[in-house]
């Protein structure tokens, strides 16, 4: 199995958990087996992406070097949001991240692939948000490549929405961890702050009949179309491959854009829209989500663009 360290990250992106269930030795039904087994390699490879991530941001912080020193601020808390200290004890600044993208020193891709979204509250996360949000408004951004922009921005947005979907829920990092359930699914006790409440949230979020009866990781519960999570939950995780649905999703780790397009609130199924790309591949995911669709050919149209999907209105 590939495996990845690091000795220089300070920041943690999950809590580690061992499944007691989880033991197929000895289980004599061949179906219980392959299941665990799925279910447990399906959980290695979440963890090798995971630390893949950890390395997006300690590539960042070197490749941000080039960037003009700027002085160290103190922990008072005043001042900009800096990111965690390597083993040098160097730090990064907002400013130094800033000048890195404008300067090419640090694409703004690479920057946007840092952004970890289940890693919510972290210092280094706040910082890399920061620091993209002030160059598109303040109008750094025209030193950059026009198509670079766009495409990092739409990548932002999907990722910016789904963290911002986690908040409403209340959820926190501790609460998104590798193996985390979702808390319509745990009888709890849940923190006061966890709004697991369905008459307090968007009509986008409230959970279905599955999302209550089926066990699965919170992440799926950030998705604010009601049919795509049951599509999800029906198909089962052990039938296809997570990680990557993740990354088509987000855009994570490639150059083929985000499968998602977040127009307006996180919340909101008629700011989505899928693209062509994404429903040629992952067509069983977006089966029925009539909603979608429409959302969809309405904010290709307001591009002048033909509708992607025959709807009978």
């Amino acid at each position: 199995m590939e495996q990845f360290t690091d000795n220089t990250s300070t920041l943690v992106f999950c809590g580690t958990f061992s499944a007691g269930n989880d033991e197929w030795r000895g289980k004599s039904n061949a179906s219980e087996r392959k299941k665990i087994q799925n279910r447990i390699n399906q959980r290695a490879r979440r963890k090798i992406i995971l630390h893949r991530l950890m390395s997006s941001s300690i590539l960042l912080r070197s490749r941000a070097t080039g960037a003009r020193k700027r002085e160290q601020l103190n922990d008072s808390g005043n001042g900009p949001c800096i990111l965690a200290a390597s083993s040098h004890g160097t730090r990064k600044s907002i400013p130094d991240l800033i000048d890195a993208v404008v300067r090419r020193e640090l694409s703004l891709k690479a920057l946007v692939d840092a952004v970890r979204i289940l890693d919510l509250q972290s210092s280094e996360n706040q910082a890399i948000i920061h620091a993209f949000e002030a160059i598109v408004y303040q109008n750094r951004a025209s030193k950059l490549p026009r198509p670079a922009m766009l495409s990092s921005l739409v990548q932002f947005n999907i990722s910016r929405a789904l963290m911002s979907n986690a908040e409403i829920f209340g959820l926190t990092t501790q609460d998104l961890h590798d193996d985390a359930l979702s808390p319509f699914v745990v009888a709890g006790p849940w923190p006061s702050s966890v709004n697991v409440q369905t008459s307090l949230l968007p009509s986008g979020l409230k959970p279905t009949a599955l999302q209550r009866t089926v066990e699965h990781h919170p992440w799926i519960d950030l998705l604010p179309v009601p049919r795509l999570r049951d599509n999800l939950l029906q198909r089962g995780v052990d039938s296809f491959d997570e990680v990557a649905l993740c990354c088509a999703f987000t855009g994570l780790g490639h150059d083929r854009g985000t499968g998602i397009l977040v127009w307006g609130e996180s919340w909101d199924e008629n700011s989505c829209e899928v693209t062509q790309e994404f429903a040629r591949s992952w067509g069983w995911l977006i089966a029925g989500c009539s909603d979608l669709f429409r959302s969809t050919n309405l904010h290709r149209a307001r591009r002048g663009e033909r509708p992607l999907f025959r709807l009978d209105y």
